[in-house]
């Protein structure tokens, strides 16, 4: 359903290296899609940046050299069962559940919506309307009747 990986943007290119142009190609040719990208920065030593964390790892600031990819088969797509095949409601059910994990509830609820009987789940990944909870529904509603609401 889901392939996390750490891909290098630089270094040795060959057909076997773990650099995003392949691990992305390689993914994409098995039916996956690219949902999430976590950069990684590191400064070079002529001017050094400050560190993310408490150790001398990634910088806040200097060349992507790595990242945190997640790629997810995206049965969302129009015509991914024709491709790629049906999945089946639990699969389905579960790919939703790994979205709402990684911080995509909007990629979760278009598939749930595809499912019969998920309307109470879409209410659970709706986040709130100008400080209260709304329904699925209602904040569809709300988006479709005053996008300024989402400024």
């Amino acid at each position: 359903m889901g392939v996390q990986a750490e891909v290098q943007f630089q270094g040795v290119l060959n057909d076997y290296s773990n650099t995003f142009a392949n691990v992305d190609r390689l993914l994409r040719h098995q039916g996956f899609s690219l949902f999430d990208l976590k950069p990684m920065r590191y400064s070079r030593g002529a001017l050094p940046a400050r560190f993310r964390f408490h150790q001398p790892c990634d910088t806040v600031s200097g060349q992507v050299i790595w990242a945190d990819v997640l790629y997810l088969r995206d049965v969302g797509c129009p015509r991914y069962a024709e491709f790629w095949g049906a999945v089946g409601p639990e699969k389905a059910l579960k790919l939703a559940c790994v979205c709402e994990l990684h911080g995509l509830a909007d990629c979760a609820a278009e598939i749930l919506t595809r499912i019969d009987g998920m309307e109470p789940y879409l209410d659970l990944l709706t986040p709130e309307l100008q400080g209260r909870k709304a329904s699925y529904r209602e904040y569809n509603s709300s988006f479709d009747r005053d996008l300024s609401l989402f400024f």
